[in-house]
């Protein structure tokens, strides 16, 4: 497989380039220099026995029978190519001018338009720029550069109109969870206006064909609209036209959560469905070679009708490179097929290696490759043990299509999926069985609906009536299984060294031989589904404790001194006190918290007793924070010294608390600082239409508007039954939870003391409660 080999060596080197960023010409002239110097070891006299050494390592290890030059000469190539990629800023770039102040650009919108809830997006291609437009003395220069453009809806903007922006170009900067920057650089785009006066010019300045293109898509998607209800509409535009804006939110959510997004991605599923049938009926009309020709010519069509991302070109380079390996009588070799698309694609553009979709697409592909095969040969083998060779045969197909396949496809792509959306579905193996087999169905008579419909609109409707039942199905069982609890993992944060560590394991474990015998001797099926058995276990352990788009706040047990946790919408963990004994603290925060997320975002000392914040020295230790708020003075007794030291050695930012302060919870939810006194403070929650207001010691109650609440807490000393009254008389709680003893179902007045830990979740409307007892 050499050319896989090279093809990988460039793909490496244009990451290596995009790393270290050297000039063009020293990527090529340590190429040169590697040939000259391999071409003068070629020519030096080498003894007979290092000569046949050097055979028997390359009859070994076949990698070695690409001269080790060649794959050093592609990769520095491929670091020369991306060099070669990246932009030079002169006054000749747009991006030249960001952040200088107002501009007058000139130049023609390059897509449609992005239609968003709240704005529209336009991609322009700059043509000229004219700074300082109040100087009259000012001129316009030539300028080459993408813009993006975000504007108010309501503007009627097609692709090639000649427009004039009026506003202040910048340079898109990141925000706090995701680099937003990079992202468009790798699009080829440097600079942004926000909210510009813009002006039409004139109409039909870009190219005519993309134009026409463009247009039957925009004439396709309303058939679409006119055959389909929604989300079956939305649904359908995705799966043939590539146009995803118009599924609503919760229904793409659900197919991320199920881990059946490919469906919606137009990728080689896709493409396989279009080449068979454009080979069949081309081939009728125009014969053998002739069809093959029109279903490649058409296919590329398509690519371009549906904006030609990078998992469609790489699907439809693949496409036709089978149709042509067909015609030639000639076995497709997947993976130098693959290596071949992978370095067409980033010789075009380099900048395809970053994006997510082809990442996917090209793993998912190697994973179809390297063991879709295989899954499905072990499967039937272990059938035939058990049933008759043809009744295995019959089994191992579907199951291997709807199952193997999916399990292949995910073995090489869940690293990225992790690295990149940081979750993963626990529930795609059990969805994709349900809803890949109508997608065929989906299409054809999707596609044929739409196209009958572009004709005659009463014929389309027909043949909708037929395609709209398993759309439908489609819709309706991703959100089934998108219902069952903890069916995602959130993991948070992922290193790129975990990406690579997994792979080189998987692939090490794939092109290991004989080389591994040793270590597969120790790993035997009982090894095997005891290894499973542990993971599944830490899986679904992680799962169950993972965020749930929920607010959780939990008044632990009377033994742990009236601790409060709080658990905000997307995971985030704050503690108040932590009780005198450290082991019980730190055993309920494990209950609780994620298994491997030993940390807390936020502590918070609200008492300076023993019997409320003994645990915190050594708790802190186990489980870091990331900041602690005194709402005590700090040292006014034994225990909050200890205290103070710990926090000390672990170098964490403390701070005192004051009233008015808050904390983001993260989703809108925030925690603000009420009253802080000498021997109590209160707090108060709030998320969407939920309050919470919590109190610690001995604090008033405060003044009249300050507002009511849906739960009310009173932790560390509980206050009498007359002092009680008075609390939910002031805030008319929905419930009510005590460190104490003290309770009154018929007030919804529930204590620690009575009944254990008590947790309430919320979604910002309605409240939940589970107690221990």
């Amino acid at each position: 497989m050499p050319l896989f080999w090279l093809s990988l060596a460039f793909l490496s080197g244009v990451l290596l380039g995009d790393r270290w960023q050297l000039p063009t010409y020293a990527w090529l002239l340590a190429g040169a220099s590697i040939l000259a110097v391999a071409y003068l070891f070629t020519r030096l006299p080498w003894p007979a026995r290092l000569q046949a050494i050097l055979a028997r390592l390359t009859q070994e290890i076949p990698l070695l029978a690409i001269a080790p030059v060649f794959l050093v000469v592609a990769l520095f190539s491929g670091a020369g190519r991306s060099a070669l990629a990246r932009p030079e800023l002169s006054p000749e770039a747009l991006a030249w001018y960001n952040d200088q102040g107002p501009a007058v650009i000139t130049g023609v919108i390059s897509a449609p338009p992005e239609l968003g809830a709240k704005t529209v997006t336009l991609r322009i291609q700059a043509r000229q720029i004219q700074t300082n437009p109040s100087n009259s003395g000012s001129r316009e220069l030539p300028v080459r550069g993408m813009l993006l453009a975000q504007t108010l809806p309501g503007g009627d903007w097609r692709y090639g109109d000649l427009v004039s922006l009026e506003g202040k170009p910048i340079t898109p900067q990141d925000s706090s969870d995701f680099p937003y920057r990079d992202y468009l650089a790798r699009q080829g785009i440097y600079s942004q206006i926000s909210y510009p006066r813009i002006d039409l010019l004139r109409r039909g300045q870009g190219n005519p064909f993309q134009a026409a293109l463009y247009t039957i898509q925009g004439r396709l998607l309303q058939v679409v609209d006119r055959l389909f209800p929604s989300p079956e509409s939305g649904l359908l535009a995705g799966i043939l036209l590539g146009v995803e804006s118009q599924i609503p939110a919760d229904v793409q959510q659900a197919f991320k959560n199920t881990g059946t997004s490919h469906i919606i991605a137009i990728s080689g599923f896709n493409i396989a469905i279009l080449a068979g049938l454009l080979m069949t009926f081309f081939s009728r009309l125009l014969g053998r070679r002739g069809g093959a020709l029109a279903a490649i010519l058409g296919i590329a069509l398509y690519t371009l009708l549906v904006g030609a991302s990078g998992s469609v070109v790489r699907a439809a380079i693949m496409g036709s490179l089978g149709i042509f390996a067909g015609q030639l009588g000639r076995r497709q070799a997947g993976l130098n097929t693959l290596g071949a698309t992978a370095l067409t694609m980033t010789l075009i553009n380099p900048n395809w290696l970053w994006d997510t979709g082809f990442q996917l697409s090209f793993m998912a592909t190697l994973g179809l490759i390297l063991y879709a095969g295989p899954f499905q040969q072990t499967f039937q083998r272990l059938l035939t043990r058990r049933l008759p060779l043809e009744t295995a045969r019959r089994i191992a197909g579907p199951v291997g299509e709807y199952i193997l396949f999916t399990l292949a496809a995910q073995l090489t792509t869940l690293p990225i999926i992790a690295y990149q959306f940081q979750r993963i579905s626990l529930i795609s193996l059990l969805a994709n069985p349900f809803v890949l087999p109508p997608q065929p169905l989906v299409m054809v008579l999707g596609g044929l609906a739409t196209l009958a419909g572009l004709v005659y609109l009463p014929l389309g409707q027909v043949l909708a009536a037929l395609a709209w039942p398993f759309l439908a199905y489609t819709i309706r069982m991703v959100e089934l299984f998108a219902g069952i609890p903890h069916g995602v993992l959130v993991l948070g944060e992922v290193s790129l060294v975990f990406v690579v560590l997994a792979y080189g394991l998987l692939f090490l474990w794939t092109s290991g031989g004989s080389r591994l015998k040793i270590v597969r001797s120790v790993l035997t099926p009982s090894m095997g589904l005891i290894a499973l058995a542990i993971l599944a276990v830490i899986t679904w352990r992680s799962a169950l404790a993972s965020p749930d788009g929920r607010l959780h706040i939990t008044l632990l047990g009377r033994e742990t001194g009236g601790a409060v946790l709080v658990q905000g919408p997307g995971g985030e963990s704050l503690l108040f006190n932590g009780g005198p004994d450290a082991n019980l603290a730190a055993e309920a925060l494990g209950r609780r918290l994620p298994p491997f997320e030993q940390s807390l975002d936020a502590l918070i000392v609200a008492s300076s007793k023993r019997e409320e914040i003994a645990a915190l020295p050594r708790l802190v230790k186990q489980y870091p924070a990331g900041l602690v708020l005194w709402a005590v003075a700090r040292g006014s007794s034994s225990a909050s010294r200890s205290l103070d030291d710990s926090l000390a050695a672990t170098q964490v930012s403390a701070l005192p608390a004051s009233a008015g302060q808050s904390l983001s919870l993260g989703s809108g939810a925030r925690l603000q600082v009420l009253s802080v006194g000498e021997s109590g403070n209160l707090w108060a929650l709030e998320w969407q239409s939920f309050r919470l207001v919590l109190a610690f010691g001995e604090t008033d109650i405060p003044p009249a508007g300050a507002g009511g609440a849906n739960l009310l807490i009173l932790a560390g000393n509980a206050p009498a039954e007359g002092d009680l009254s008075e609390w939910v008389e002031h805030f008319n709680p929905q419930l009510v939870l005590l460190d104490g003893t003290q309770q009154d179902a018929a007030r919804n007045i529930l204590s620690n003391g009575s009944h254990g830990w008590l947790q309430v979740a919320t979604d910002g409307k309605q409240i939940w409660l589970e107690a221990e007892e």
